[in-house]
């Protein structure tokens, strides 16, 4: 059985960050127009993910993946000895993943503005909190995608296309209802 698990707004949102991160990285240098469009986007569209993490469906909703310390360590640890069970939407590292990239987006977002506006404009300080953040980002980003690739072939499923069509095979195992 197929179910749909992340809705459109949630889809589009994603794809459109990782397009709006890398035109943010991709433009730091000199096109700093395009690189203040693509940081205000990206702070945009965060601020209608926490909006929509608390009021859209259920799979989209903070509370179906914020783990808690205890479920997030006890499933790295299910992790370490390959015996993590398979999540219907995000698994607790993946929630975990979430709530690191979008602080860290917010925080680079914000640096950013403070860097925009003429107070903090050669606050040398902020722009190394900025530049700092943006290497942050990318080590994040890159444990993220090891994550998805890992995830995908550990339980047969291609995490990148459920991203793009928001559907997933539902195969439900008895660590799932168990709630770990």
């Amino acid at each position: 059985m197929v179910m749909r698990v992340w809705d459109g707004f949630v889809r589009a949102a994603h794809w459109i960050i990782v397009l709006a991160t890398l035109a943010a990285y991709f433009t730091h240098g000199g096109l700093l127009d395009a690189h203040r469009v693509a940081g205000y986007l990206i702070l945009a569209l965060i601020a209608a993910r926490i909006v929509w993490g608390f009021a859209g469906s259920g799979y989209a909703r903070f509370g179906s993946f914020v783990p808690t310390p205890p479920r997030l360590a006890k499933y790295l640890w299910a992790m370490l000895r390959m015996r993590e069970p398979r999540s219907i939407g995000h698994n607790p590292a993946g929630g975990a993943m979430i709530v690191a990239l979008l602080s860290v987006l917010i925080a680079l977002g914000v640096t950013g503005w403070m860097i925009d506006s003429p107070a903090y404009r050669d606050f040398r300080p902020l722009q190394e909190i900025h530049l700092i953040l943006s290497d942050g980002l990318l080590v994040l980003i890159a444990i993220h995608v090891a994550g998805v690739l890992y995830a995908s072939w550990r339980h047969r499923e291609n995490l990148i296309l459920a991203m793009f069509t928001g559907r997933k095979k539902v195969i439900e195992t008895g660590a799932q209802r168990n709630g770990l």
